[in-house]
């Protein structure tokens, strides 16, 4: 196969990345624009209007971007130790946080949000593509644990008044 036309790992682990700030942006707009969350149909039962929709009043799908847009920059910095490590961590952030969202929808909630998942499917793919490109500490996941552990906390007394 010609040398231009194969893929690395890092250019798919880029594209992912890409792809989900794409998607983050697209379900920020159409929220700011409309008023409607993404993935807001009755069919799903409305799941991103319950208080499990946002974190610290600010909706999911910001925060998602952000670590999109953060592990796109770290990706980017190639020869940069600290932003390898940052790209690490926040890859096994989008591991572990599926299983926090999900576990809500189906213990707490009751109802499951389709579009939901396969946003959290290409959370685990961009996850899994920036642990396999980054050089990252043993601790990496241990942090990327402590940080959605204390969003699930957060978010958890977050929705304790609603």
């Amino acid at each position: 196969m010609n040398a231009e036309l194969r893929s690395t790992p890092r250019q798919i682990a880029l594209l992912i990345a890409f792809a989900g700030c794409l998607e983050g942006v697209a379900l920020n707009a159409v929220s700011l624009l409309t008023g409607v969350l993404m993935g807001s149909v009755p069919a799903e039962g409305s799941v991103q209007r319950t208080p499990w929709g946002a974190l610290l009043g600010v909706p999911v799908t910001a925060w998602a971007l952000l670590v999109y847009l953060l592990m796109l920059l770290s990706l980017t910095r190639r020869h940069t130790p600290g932003f390898q490590s940052i790209a690490g961590v926040l890859g096994w952030v989008l591991l572990f946080t599926p299983a926090w969202f999900v576990s809500v929808q189906v213990l707490v909630l009751e109802r499951v949000c389709p579009f939901c998942l396969a946003a959290h499917l290409a959370g685990i793919a961009a996850g899994v593509g920036a642990i396999a490109v980054c050089k990252t500490s043993r601790s990496a996941p241990a942090m990327a644990l402590i940080l959605v552990f204390g969003m699930a906390i957060v978010q958890s007394f977050g929705s304790l008044g609603a």
